[in-house]
């Protein structure tokens, strides 16, 4: 069970698996200070005003929990995702393609001898290519031009998940971007993979169709489950 415990009396809440759930904090200083140690929590992972543990395990912020500020900013591409990205393919392929680069290599050699012959002047160059080499040489990247909001974050989603295992998504004011029916699909997509979805809130807004777990942190700073 995934639980996060709140700096307010030590309070304790459990995150449901196939359920959004909902952080409503009516309190605007405390609401500040939350998504302010969020963000450091995110860049520094140092944070101060909540802790999140599996079963009674502390669980590593950076390795488990994505935070999600701005759905419009996200960024498949990014430099994080780039390194995971190699890491996996340098672990998982390199010797699978020990034989296709002394390939590539060796058709590079025989171009560099024609134009050479052509030009009637003696070329060298570096037979010390790199298998990684190849991939820079290509930029590989992930694709990214999916233009429908709601594809476009379970996509992301599902990629960060695949190369950095993260199975918590953090999510400021989800609300305000879709609507319910739109959160039932993301929720549904969700399942799959067993993502568990967070989503912070000022306004307790009241759903007939969605499934929530709600947790509310009043105007005096009580925790309400």
């Amino acid at each position: 069970m995934i639980k996060i415990k709140f700096d307010l009396n030590n309070e304790e809440v459990y995150l449901t698996p196939n359920k959004l759930n909902t952080l409503i904090v009516e309190n605007k200083e405390y609401y500040r200070d939350l998504i302010k140690s969020l963000y450091f929590e995110y860049l520094q992972n140092d944070n101060s005003l909540f802790t999140f543990y599996k079963d009674d395990s502390i669980l590593d912020f950076d390795s488990n929990i994505s935070v999600i500020f701005n759905i419009f900013s996200l960024d498949l591409n990014s430099k994080k995702n780039i390194n995971y990205l190699y890491r996996i393919i340098k672990k998982t392929y390199f010797d699978k393609l020990d034989e296709d680069i002394n390939n590539i290599k060796q058709k590079a050699l025989e171009i560099i001898k024609e134009i050479s012959l052509d030009l009637n002047i003696e070329l060298d160059m570096n037979n010390e290519i790199k298998t990684e080499d190849l991939f820079k040489m290509f930029d590989i990247k992930i694709k990214d031009n999916e233009e429908i909001l709601l594809k476009r974050l379970i996509n992301y989603m599902f990629v960060m998940q695949e190369l950095q295992k993260y199975s918590i998504f953090v999510i400021i004011h989800l609300k305000e971007y879709f609507s319910d029916e739109e959160i039932l699909d993301i929720l549904k997509e969700c399942a799959y993979k067993d993502i568990i979805l967070f989503d912070i809130e000022t306004i307790n807004e009241t759903s007939n169709i969605l499934k929530e777990n709600k947790i509310i942190i009043d105007k005096d700073c009580c925790v309400i489950k």
